[in-house]
């Protein structure tokens, strides 16, 4: 099993997808977070008094974040990073998390895992702009203090020069922070920014305004600011300043229809902590796990029920010329509201990924019989011939749940097997709860249920399953032949016994079956 499907995107190459963007939001009644320091929430420390800035100014305050890394002779940079905004002279930056934290938890949630490194950076580099002219200088190393994953911001400190030496007396030039609750549509921005990290020289555009989008897992109206001035890779964590040329967002999503920037406001608080000394990261806007999450993979389908609910037509590989395919799941342990997504790869490359809206995430409740995952060509096509496996995962530090593999080829359609491996679980007929260690016995294909129940022997049983102590499903000892009637029998303490003739499996049962079994309560 891939634990970990990012490590099959080794290629540093993707690293540098991690400072370009898409994603959304959706809600949250809970929070995820991993702390050092107990996060506090307090009133901005924006001084009321702003001197007069300058265009200038800006530019002084605006640095590159890039990421190096150790390749056995030393550090070395990558050409990926992002940009940041001093916002303490003693050295602290505002940037995105996905340029000074790229693994933070919250981040796989907004933008999908595969914008998404398995390692940080060996360093974050800080260059400073020296003239308009020429590229920044490398000078410092910083080091994320405080980050914020579903915002995806981040506050870094700066802790040594280029070779780990230390810095004292650091007197930076500072953005100065704006309001950006100020803003309304049309007024002026310019973005700051290196779009060309480590090659280019700063670069200044400007736009306007377009709007704001609400950020429902924030229960913020204006979680993001709309914009036309373009933001490209390199520009995620600069500066958005307005007309006075305070800082009132940070750029952060680029996509070929609208531009986004994280409003300032937001980023407030964090400065406030790590201007405090307090140190933390989290991703607020996730619904925590549980950590009991379970899936059980049941069968590929051809279709779905008419209410959508359930796979329909079970096939235990699928036919050339498919155009989609279907997974399903059993589930227990879930809570409204987590992240859920999955990964597809074909013939063992990455295909590609999906996941629930974030808007809403995890909707079916608890436990339940039927949760789907689709995979399918994008452009409608025909799926190539080849092995299919998707992986699902959940999480604000996504962990697989499940993995379950397919293959489409010329005559499938039908079993790729003679045998099928049943599982299932054994519950209360009228609370629907699980029960705890009952027995599942499945007998010699003709053996008469009431003679063997009159005086059961082992010599009948062919195959046997039995619940967890806390009625976790059950898994038959054996594989079981297709066509076969197999007499069984459940028995629970404190349940009536259930003998049934009989238990069988057709060639329109997938390779994995996933069965049920209902036991009345004595008494």
């Amino acid at each position: 099993m891939r634990h970990r499907y990012l490590g099959l995107l080794a290629a540093f190459a993707l690293l540098a997808a991690a400072c370009q963007s898409s994603g959304g939001g959706g809600d949250t009644t809970s929070t995820t977070q991993t702390v050092t320091s107990e996060a506090v929430t307090t009133t901005s420390t924006t001084s009321t008094t702003i001197p007069e800035r300058t265009l200038a100014d800006a530019k002084a305050a605006t640095v590159s974040v890039e990421w190096w890394m150790d390749d056995g002779s030393g550090l070395a940079p990558t050409g990926a990073g992002g940009t940041g905004a001093i916002v303490g002279s003693d050295g602290l930056i505002l940037t995105n998390a996905h340029v000074g934290a790229p693994t933070a938890p919250g981040l796989p949630n907004l933008y999908g895992l595969a914008a998404t490194p398995d390692e940080p950076p060996d360093a974050l580099v800080i260059g400073i702009v020296t003239e308009e002219d020429l590229p920044p200088d490398p000078r410092f190393l910083a080091e994320p203090v405080v980050v914020e994953g579903w915002l995806d911001l981040a506050v870094l400190q700066i802790v040594s020069d280029l070779d780990g030496g230390p810095v004292t007396g650091l007197d930076l030039p500072v953005m100065e922070l704006g309001d950006s609750d100020a803003l309304s549509g049309g007024d002026e921005l310019t973005v700051l920014g290196f779009p060309g990290v480590g090659g280019d020289t700063l670069s200044t555009t400007r736009g306007i305004v377009s709007g704001f989008l609400a950020d429902d897992k924030l229960d913020e109206r204006r979680g993001w600011v709309k914009t036309d001035t373009p933001i490209n890779p390199g520009n995620s964590g600069g500066a958005a300043i307005d007309e006075s040329y305070l800082l009132v967002g940070v750029p952060t999503r680029g996509s070929d229809q609208i531009d986004q920037l994280r409003p300032i406001n937001l980023a407030k608080p964090l400065i406030d902590d790590a201007r405090a000394g307090l140190s933390y990261v989290r991703a607020t806007g996730t619904v925590a796990p549980t950590g009991d999450e379970s899936l059980t993979f049941t069968r590929w389908g051809l279709g779905l029920e008419e209410s959508g609910a359930c796979v329909i037509d079970p096939v235990g590989s699928y036919p050339t010329g498919v155009q989609y395919l279907l997974a399903e799941f059993a589930y227990d342990g879930f809570r409204d509201g987590e992240d859920v997504q999955w990964v597809w790869f074909a013939d063992g490359d990455f295909w590609y990924e999906g996941r629930l809206d974030p808007a809403s995430g995890w909707t079916l409740g608890e436990s339940g019989e039927c949760f789907w995952v689709p995979g399918y060509d994008y452009d409608d096509q025909p799926l190539p011939d080849g092995v299919y496996e998707v992986y699902v995962l959940a999480g604000a530090e996504p962990r697989v749940l499940a993995d379950a593999t397919v293959e489409v080829t010329a005559g499938g359609g039908g079993s790729t097997g003679s045998t099928v491996e049943a599982a299932g679980r054994v519950i209360d007929l009228d609370t629907g709860q699980p029960i705890a260690e009952a027995g599942v016995l499945l007998l010699e294909p003709g053996t008469d249920l009431g003679t063997w129940l009159d005086d059961p022997t082992a010599d009948e049983v062919i195959a046997v399953g039995e619940t967890g102590p806390e009625g976790e499903d059950f898994l038959f000892s054996t594989p079981l032949e297709r066509g076969v009637p197999y007499p069984v029998v459940v028995v629970a303490e404190g349940y009536q016994t259930m003998a049934d003739c009989c238990l069988q499996f057709d060639d329109d049962d997938g390779d994995q079956v996933l069965i049920t079994f209902r036991l009345v309560r004595l008494g």
